[in-house]
């Protein structure tokens, strides 16, 4: 956790999000009972954190005994990613979005996992297609086998 810089940049993300969750929460009221569940249980957490931040952000003694218990490498010394690094995160997220809008469910898991296994984690080719297969499978098990749920097939899949 990033410790406030005094500066109003550095806590402006705050309200907003604080701003937003309460509408999301506020229009989730005009939904029926079970469509307003997961919107609910969203805003909840969501207030949680903001105010877990909140709390763990003024330089007192409580403040910091509770950044170092949410965040232990808060307290070291550590040198963050160099930004190259967190950009190459970033796009990776974005790509496996890409994916899973493109090429669907199943696939994007699988190409997903076994390229970040693989060229992320610089695993086996052995382990990579591995993991990747039983995510796979896993999903496809819960999901379509199980919970009888259509998965999305992507654009290129005609979803």
């Amino acid at each position: 956790m990033k410790r406030s810089s005094g500066e109003w940049k550095d806590a402006a993300p705050i309200p907003c999000l604080l701003a937003f969750t309460l509408i999301f929460l506020a229009m989730a009221t005009h939904y029926s009972a079970e469509a307003r569940l997961f919107p609910v249980a969203v805003s909840c957490v969501m207030l949680g954190l903001l105010t877990l931040e909140l709390a763990s952000r003024p330089e007192w003694d409580w403040s910091r005994s509770l950044r170092k218990r949410l965040s232990p490498a808060s307290a070291s010394n550590l040198e963050p990613y160099p930004r190259r690094r967190q950009l190459a995160a970033m796009l990776w997220v974005a790509a496996g979005a890409m994916l899973f809008w493109a090429a669907g469910i199943l696939l994007a898991v699988a190409l997903y996992v076994f390229a970040s296994m693989r060229f992320r984690g610089r695993r086996s080719y052995v382990a990579s297609v591995s993991a990747s297969a039983a995510a796979t499978f896993g999903i496809w098990l819960l999901f379509s086998a199980v919970l009888k749920i259509e998965l999305y097939r992507g654009i290129l899949g005609g979803g």
